[in-house]
């Protein structure tokens, strides 16, 4: 649901902003003091004491692979190239019970659409039975804790959960490996999610490190569940189980910071992807666990990246 108050933010920002260009008599735009992220909304942080703040482009690829726990399933994915585009702002800030350490904190709120399909990607094995194409899109937020190490070097460790959207689409490959009713059946399983807008989740562990002001490498593992359909009662059930363990996870981090702040950024970090790790097994086989609920379609990507902070 935050995720979607950030999309509401955004466009009533945009209409705000073309709202006070079109009082030109009154008020006029001196583009050379524009700031991105103090003029968006969408982009704006409850957060003080910032260290920087700038808009951020962020290009990801790596490699993904598929599975689908379901009794009439047993046909074998293709693999998948994963490509993904962010844009957004990063906001880091210093981290308000350290007094001795560079700890920060930092947000990073963004845009996102993703493509998945094997074209992007030469490594396929030797025989596969079902290929497959898939867009993601969506708004999230990344953030977490990180290091200070000079004047704009920052290493930044995170490891967050996340709704979006996908489009998926699945095609038999012409020469399948497995028995053509095998094949048959696991295609009427997977039938579902093919070319429908399908809702899901996303669990993501990564780090990004700052060597200059500007430029930044990244690398992430992410794990994806699409599901089949959205059941509300149960999903949102599940949603609030699931943000109640991350919100004790987030006050325990914030005591275990007041004395010994330089383990936060490492310590959040473990805890969280331990919490993440936990929530999608118990989910790999109900969508809205703990509720009797369908199987998720998974897909798993590590991937590598460059982040732009445009000012």
């Amino acid at each position: 649901m935050k995720k979607f108050l950030f999309l509401i933010l955004a466009i009533l920002s945009f209409t705000s902003i073309n709202s006070f260009a079109n009082n030109t008599d009154t008020n006029s735009v001196n583009a050379s003091n524009w700031n991105f992220a103090q003029d968006f909304a969408f982009f704006q942080t409850s957060k003080s004491y910032f260290i920087q703040k700038s808009p951020t482009i962020e290009v990801q690829y790596g490699l993904a692979k598929q599975n689908f726990m379901h009794d009439n399933f047993d046909a074998k994915f293709g693999n998948l190239g994963d490509l993904e585009f962010r844009l957004g702002s990063t906001s880091i800030f210093k981290y308000k019970y350290d007094t001795v350490s560079n700890v920060v904190e930092f947000e990073n709120q963004y845009l996102y659409i993703g493509n998945l399909k094997s074209e992007l990607t030469s490594k396929q094995p030797d025989n596969y039975d079902i290929n497959a194409r898939v867009w993601r899109f969506g708004v999230d937020t990344k953030s977490g804790y990180g290091y200070k190490f000079g004047e704009d070097a920052y290493l930044l460790l995170y490891a967050n959960s996340g709704y979006g959207w996908f489009f998926p689409d699945y095609e038999v490959s012409k020469n399948p490996s497995s028995n053509p009713a095998v094949v048959q059946k696991s295609k009427e399983a997977i039938k579902v999610f093919g070319n429908n807008l399908r809702f899901g989740e996303t669990f993501e562990t990564g780090m990004t490190m700052y060597m200059t002001k500007n430029l930044g490498l990244s690398a992430a593992y992410s794990s994806s569940h699409i599901f089949p359909r959205y059941m509300f009662w149960k999903q949102s059930g599940s949603m609030i189980i699931e943000a109640v363990g991350g919100g004790i996870i987030d006050i325990f981090v914030s005591e275990v910071g007041k004395s010994m702040p330089e383990i936060t950024p490492v310590l959040n970090l473990l805890l969280k992807t331990g919490y993440n790790y936990g929530m999608y097994e118990l989910k790999k086989e109900k969508m809205a666990w703990p509720f009797n609920t369908a199987s998720p379609l998974q897909i798993n990507s590590f991937k590598v990246g460059l982040s732009f902070k445009v000012f």
